[in-house]
């Protein structure tokens, strides 16, 4: 906060604990150190919108550049390994942290890459895209956002031989529940912003190579930090938006010799990175980033957290005030270092928190059961609900041909119910021809079976219908096979594809033995 002043300021600047160490040299051709991916979660804390596209497409189609991404991790980087200032460095006289322009490089333009007039190398991380794994939409926020005025020195000091600033925010807890809507100010109109609802995850993957120890270690803290700290990200941070938690959710970690000889990746961390893992969540030097990160050291208590208006910057009096430093406004982190629970979505708003999100009836294909859909992992649940919402299945689909290509067999089922639902599914003659030529015996059996599509798409549809109402396995005779029921009327293709759900059902249920009593054991057999 401004000093004498009740009220806190959304960010602060940070001195950069550490100076570049240029002694990176990149040659690819001779690659050391690691070589692997990282599975990775992004956990919504307070409403986010990462301005993919058309901000209302966020909400709606919600994506996550992985340009975005980086630059978020890149950032932390810097500031917690000692990296250059790579993008503010540009027009800013920042001395030894300007933008590396030199043969050899520091630390994260050798992870991330740099571009320097004639010098270049390419980064040795590569960050995807993040799909959502489940998410719920927010309503429409209004704000007003201004450009940083960092010729205001108080609360901009400028970099010099010897000190550097990053820019953090506060986390806001209480954005959970309601980020007021912003009135025009004078000219100043608000964005409309559309984010995601708290307690929306999204799943993304990491890809390395020829990284060292120490590199590994911070690329691992610059992704999950610490228990209890948090990242700010996208729009709206100063508003209390944009708090999320990202969490390692599975690694392969190898060396190239080890991988080029096919030799499998060994179970867990490197000893050499998890000591330099455990050296960085130990260093005192990054207590103010801490702080600054720490959701449960979020200052709300101390005062409201807001702007100064451009009345009190006016003000002769006030004006010229500078910010506090952050151990002046948060004096101490929490005794226990926890990460905070996840929202639950749900249709009421935000509800009772859990630790363990599950993909909400509305992401899952109506056509894939429950036993099946948590087969999926999270990255497949992603596609799989990403190609249920295509709106032109022929114009849009081809990445989710090549995913089924190389899935395995619970997401080649996955990747086509979704499909169905995107397309005008089996009733119409040209999608048929489409999903038989596209997924060969994967396709539906209206598909398969090229018989009149409605009767048939119906009959199976209502088959599976009835069984997914279906509580007791031992009623499954009763409802489906007695005589003229609905098994009679289905052809060989729909008989196979119903066995293969009423098996899954019984499992389901807890009573697998229910199967063998219904004689449909040669439908099972691939």
């Amino acid at each position: 906060m401004p000093r004498n002043e009740a009220f806190i300021n959304p960010y602060r600047l940070l001195r950069q604990p550490r100076q570049p160490k240029r002694e990176y040299r990149t040659d690819l051709s001779r690659l050391s150190g690691y070589v692997g991916e990282l599975k990775c979660l992004l956990e919504v804390h307070t409403p986010l919108e990462v301005n993919f596209a058309k901000d209302k497409q966020f909400n709606t189609n919600p994506r996550i550049p992985g340009a975005s991404l980086k630059g978020l991790i890149r950032n932390t980087a810097e500031f917690v390994g000692g990296g250059c200032m790579s993008v503010s460095a540009q027009g800013r006289n920042d001395g030894p942290w300007s933008l590396c322009a030199e043969e050899k490089c520091c630390v994260t333009c050798d992870m991330f890459g740099r571009i320097a007039g004639r010098l270049h190398n390419r980064g040795k991380v590569n960050i995807g895209e993040a799909i959502p794994i489940e998410y719920r939409q927010h309503a429409v926020v209004k704000i007003l956002q201004g450009s940083p005025k960092e010729t205001h020195a108080p609360f901009y000091p400028r970099s010099t031989g010897t000190e550097c600033y990053r820019k953090f925010y506060h986390h806001q807890p209480s954005a959970q529940k309601e980020i007021p809507n912003d009135q025009p100010i004078g000219k100043f109109q608000p964005n409309l912003v559309y984010p995601v609802e708290p307690g929306s995850v999204f799943g993304f993957q990491v890809a390395f190579e020829g990284l060292d120890k120490e590199q590994l270690a911070l690329l691992t803290y610059s992704l999950e930090l610490e228990p209890g700290l948090l990242h700010k990200f996208g729009r709206g941070k100063g508003k209390g938006m944009g708090s999320v938690k990202i969490k390692i959710a599975g690694a392969a970690v190898n060396t190239p010799a080890d991988r080029y000889q096919g030799i499998a990746p060994a179970g867990g961390w490197p000893e050499d990175v998890r000591k330099t893992l455990r050296a960085l969540r130990e260093d005192k030097v990054l207590d103010g980033f801490r702080r600054m990160t720490s959701w449960a050291a979020a200052p709300e208590h101390l005062g409201k957290v807001r702007y100064p208006t451009y009345h009190w910057f006016k003000d002769v009096e006030t004006g010229g005030s500078e910010l506090r430093p952050v151990e002046e406004v948060i004096r101490s982190l929490p005794a226990t270092m926890a990460d905070p629970e996840l929202p639950v979505l749900g249709p009421g708003g935000v509800g009772a928190a859990t630790t363990a999100p599950s993909a909400p009836a509305a992401s899952r294909p109506a056509d894939l059961d429950d036993a099946s859909w948590n087969k999926l992992d999270n990255r497949m649940r992603g596609i799989v609900a990403r190609a249920a919402r295509l709106t032109n299945y022929k114009k849009d689909s081809e990445p989710f041909v090549n995913e089924f290509k190389s899935a395995d067999e619970e997401g080649k089922r996955a990747i086509v119910a979704a499909l169905v639902i995107a397309g005008p599914g089996p009733s119409d003659k040209e999608w048929r021809a489409w999903a038989k030529e596209k997924f060969g015996t994967y396709a539906p059996a209206a598909a398969q079976a090229n018989a009149p599509a409605d009767a048939r798409a119906n009959l199976l549809d209502e088959a599976r219908r009835v069984l997914l109402d279906i509580t007791d396995p031992k009623k499954i005779g009763k409802k489906l096979f007695a005589k003229g029921k609905l098994w009679d009327k289905l052809d060989e293709a729909e008989k196979r594809a119903l066995a293969l759900d009423i098996a899954r059902r019984c499992e389901e249920l807890g009573q697998p033995e229910q199967v063998k009593k219904l004689d449909i054991d040669k439908y099972l057999v691939k």
